[in-house]
């Protein structure tokens, strides 16, 4: 895996408020190509502001966060191609077929995977050709996750990814997961069960 990451994911003294209440500050962090940061703490504690912040989706109050040798806030179109953020929201067209929701990351991204494959190892080949609103939430999810395997992205900042899915989807994302890694991706992830993450190649980030 190729990157113009490879100076790897810092984040320097960084604060972050919500209305008049400081949710985190002097928060400081680096992670090279290879390691995990998991983000734990009660919810309403800042792991999703955290996030944003990560992703270049919202402005710290004071600090910085670079990516390589460029702060991610002022990122170039073509530069954020090499992140992907996962939130809450799974961000598929309901009125859409799982296989064409994937097809279309398919097309934006040009990664290496096709979505009948990822349909296969997210165990939804039957499921294909049906709407994304037909379908339960825990498929809804599983079909959200396969964009991770279309985007050809070093950086994957993921909001809860575990939940909703049954124990072989968590065991499928914790694979998809640890074989990023294992290429020289790094990942953030923000998760109430840390424990279903393991390796010697993560830091706990706890808010």
């Amino acid at each position: 895996m190729t990157s113009a990451l490879d100076s790897g994911l810092v984040g320097f003294s960084l604060e972050v408020s919500r209305g008049n209440r400081c949710l985190f500050a002097d928060l400081s962090f680096r992670l090279e190509r290879g390691e995990m940061a998991l983000v734990t703490g009660s919810n309403g504690c800042g792991k999703t502001s955290l996030l944003r912040v990560l992703a270049g989706l919202a402005v710290p109050d004071s600090g910085r966060v670079m990516l390589g040798k460029a702060d991610i806030h002022r990122f170039l179109a073509e530069q954020r191609r090499d992140l992907v953020f996962k939130g809450h929201l799974n961000g598929l067209k309901k009125e859409l077929t799982a296989r064409e929701n994937l097809e279309f990351f398919c097309r934006l991204w040009r990664g290496s995977y096709r979505a009948d494959t990822v349909l296969e190892e997210l165990q939804l080949s039957q499921a294909a050709d049906s709407l994304v609103r037909h379908l339960s939430t825990g498929q809804r999810r599983r079909v959200s996750l396969g964009a991770l395997r279309l985007q050809p992205a070093t950086l994957w900042i993921l909001d809860e990814p575990l939940a909703g899915l049954d124990k072989s989807g968590i065991d499928l994302i914790c694979g998809w997961v640890g074989k990023h890694l294992q290429e020289g991706g790094i990942a953030v992830i923000a998760t109430h069960r840390p424990q279903a993450f393991s390796g010697s190649y993560q830091v706990t980030i706890e808010l």
